[in-house]
């Protein structure tokens, strides 16, 4: 049971520098050039909102209850 927490934590780890590292900087330096160009749908922030919600799912799956917690704490921003 311990090895599968530590691995499901690894892989979100790994999900999360792989978003902020040379590819999470190359989507910043994308969004940042769709941006200049004017209005339109930004590939880059869809790939972002893609990978984010990805590591999200992996953060659910470990942790189902603060998965069913978190409309609360949404709602507590409002």
């Amino acid at each position: 049971m311990c090895s599968n927490v530590t691995a499901r934590i690894a892989r979100i780890c790994a999900a999360i520098e792989e978003l902020a590292g040379p590819l999470g900087e190359q989507d910043r330096m994308s969004a940042a050039v769709g941006a200049a160009a004017g209005p339109g749908p930004d590939r880059a922030d869809d790939e972002v909102a893609g990978r984010l919600a990805a590591i999200w799912a992996m953060i659910a799956e470990a942790d189902p209850e603060l998965a069913r917690r978190l409309p609360r704490y949404l709602a507590a921003d409002d």
